[in-house]
């Protein structure tokens, strides 16, 4: 389009320097389309607002015996639903895995359905998951029918395995996004993780480098300009979706 400013690719490190040994370049994330979404939820808030405070919170330790409970009570009202979903949300690092595994609940993680072809930060956003496969699965484990469910590989082009995963009275969906308006509603309880986001941010680059290979200059690259900015778009925003709060440290 005539007088459109072709973004420029910025190169940045871990002190912010404009020189980088490695070379790693990060092309800006904020897409005008993520800019369309910032404003809708700011609009939905004034038009539909919904005071978070309200929200029950628990530490760690306190939240795990609060939603035992809760699954226990949900489960002796579910005598005609052989399957009852709960939903685990929040920031990357918040510690949505350990929760699961804490539970002892056969889960599923929301990266398994990632899109294989992807662009640069669309698994932070809801484009690139497949949010329509994931709501056409829980169907078939809610109504007790066994699903191929997929298996992400983090390498690039890297395509799906597929492994049986069997209905259960209780299943947890977790990931970024699980909260996401497109799959809230097919849970019987939604849970949102905090943390301190020091930690957190300490957990991402880890986990990049040890799980996903990249190298640790890069992983700070990454948290920086792409999982940070859009988090505060996306997942951030889905909290308001949440039943309960818990914060990890």
């Amino acid at each position: 389009m005539p007088g459109r400013k072709k973004l420029a690719t910025r190169v940045f490190t871990m002190n912010g320097s404009d020189e980088n040994p490695l070379g790693h370049k990060v092309r800006p994330p904020i897409t005008l389309s993520d800019r369309a979404a910032a404003i809708r939820y700011k609009l939905r808030d004034i038009v539909f607002p919904k005071a978070l405070d309200v929200i029950p919170r628990y530490e760690f330790e306190e939240g795990v015996v609060e939603l035992r409970r809760r699954v226990a009570r949900i489960l002796d009202d579910a005598e005609e639903r052989p399957v009852s979903f709960i939903g685990i949300g929040g920031e990357s690092g918040s510690c949505k895995t350990t929760l699961a595994k804490e539970l002892g609940y056969p889960y599923i993680s929301l990266d398994d359905y990632f899109k294989v072809k992807y662009r640069k930060g669309d698994h932070d956003r809801p484009k690139g998951v497949e949010f329509s496969l994931l709501r056409a699965h829980l169907n078939l484990l809610g109504n007790n029918e066994p699903i191929l469910k997929p298996v992400y590989k983090w390498e690039k082009g890297a395509e799906k395995r597929r492994v049986p995963f069997y209905p259960a009275p209780v299943i947890v969906v977790e990931g970024l996004l699980a909260l996401d308006r497109r799959i809230a509603g097919a849970y019987a309880l939604r849970v949102y993780m905090e943390s301190d986001r020091d930690v957190a941010k300490k957990r991402i680059v880890e986990r990049g480098v040890r799980e996903r290979k990249m190298e640790p200059e890069y992983a700070c690259v990454h948290l920086e300009e792409v999982v940070e900015p859009l988090a505060k778009i996306y997942a951030r925003n889905t909290k308001r979706q949440a039943d309960i709060i818990i914060f990890s440290r």
